[in-house]
């Protein structure tokens, strides 16, 4: 009873003092932690301390690019620090990657990750004008981060086909290895993204799961494999050619939307680890082999590959060697 008794004598003025507190949190922050964000011609924003320049531009309904919503993932938002740059807070863990990557001044700070404590004079340095907004879907046209198994296909020789052949039988072939490939990956969960002359890209991107992802990207290989030699002994009746082919496959993050200009927009992926894939690729010249799976790939998809070799490469733009499996016949791989 008397713990009963003294809660109800003293609740009220717990609550009190709760409300209390926070009107003087909301005072502190109104007028005693407020600082100035100058942007070009003369336009000033005050905005609470901990407030991000890119809020700040929010909050004053200035435009200010921001490709990847503001998550540090683009340098987009990216501004000049005209004034206090002594004062201004150590780069955070994902401006400092970003920053790094691209080389910029140290003057130069992304506007979604700084958080100024003093006064600032800032220039945003990306124009702030969209020019896709003839888009269906403008929400699309920042992207989004997704982990995506990327598969690229390429015809071997094909120069040496195009002058052997007339051009609308090569047309005929380049179709019947179009319908081959496409249907595969289709049918794998998978969606062809572009046809590069004699080149195909495919994103697997349909499970949440990288994993599943990736089982699916190295089934389509390995069924690719499979067709193409069917496809060859009919092409060798038809216009006696042996159409060769390398594929690579990598998985990782990479940026997915709507690309493109004016009306002509597609989506597509773009990133690192799409060009890693398309390296990948162009490693099966050099060993000889139908297909390049990234180590990456080959643990996700949980493949048996005791009996392939591996190798580690050098990739363009890496620090860090890739640890690869060459894969002479691609149709080998057991599940």
């Amino acid at each position: 009873m008397a713990v009963t008794s003294i809660i109800d004598n003293y609740y009220p003025l717990f609550v009190l003092g709760i409300i209390l507190v926070a009107v003087a949190n909301v005072v502190r922050a109104k007028y005693f932690g407020r600082i100035k964000i100058q942007y070009p011609g003369s336009e000033t924003v005050t905005i609470s301390k901990g407030t991000t320049i890119l809020e700040a531009s929010r909050i004053a309904k200035i435009p200010h690019q921001s490709v990847c919503g503001g998550k540090g993932r683009c340098t987009t938002c990216r501004v000049k620090v005209i004034s206090n740059q002594d004062s201004l807070p150590a780069p955070n863990t994902y401006e400092k990657r970003a920053l790094d990557r691209i080389g910029l001044e140290e003057n130069i700070r992304l506007a979604c990750q700084l958080r100024p404590s003093s006064d600032l004079s800032i220039i945003p340095l990306v124009n702030s004008r969209n020019s896709l907004e003839k888009a269906t879907n403008p929400k699309a046209l920042s992207g989004k981060e997704k982990e995506t198994a990327i598969l690229f296909i390429d015809l071997r020789g094909f120069t040496k086909l195009s002058e052997k052949n007339l051009a609308y039988d090569v047309v005929y072939i380049l179709n019947k290895y179009y319908s081959v490939c496409g249907k595969i990956i289709e049918s794998n969960f998978g969606r062809l993204d572009k046809f590069i002359g004699d080149g195909i890209m495919a994103i697997f991107d349909s499970s949440e799961e990288i994993a599943e992802n990736c089982k699916n990207a190295v089934k389509a290989a390995s069924q690719i494999s499979e067709n193409m030699k069917s496809l060859n002994g009919q092409m060798k009746i038809e216009f006696s050619e042996d159409i060769r082919f390398g594929m690579g496959i990598h998985a990782g993050d990479t940026i997915v939307g709507l690309m493109g200009y004016g009306e002509k927009f597609s989506e597509t992926a773009v990133g690192d680890n799409v060009n890693v894939a398309s390296r990948l690729e162009e490693l099966s010249k050099k060993y000889a082999c139908e297909l390049v799976i990234s180590q990456y790939v080959a643990e996700k998809a949980k493949l048996n590959l005791d009996k392939f070799n591996s190798d580690l490469v050098e990739i363009r733009g890496r620090k860090e060697n890739l640890k690869i499996f060459p894969i002479h016949n691609a149709a080998e791989i057991n599940f």
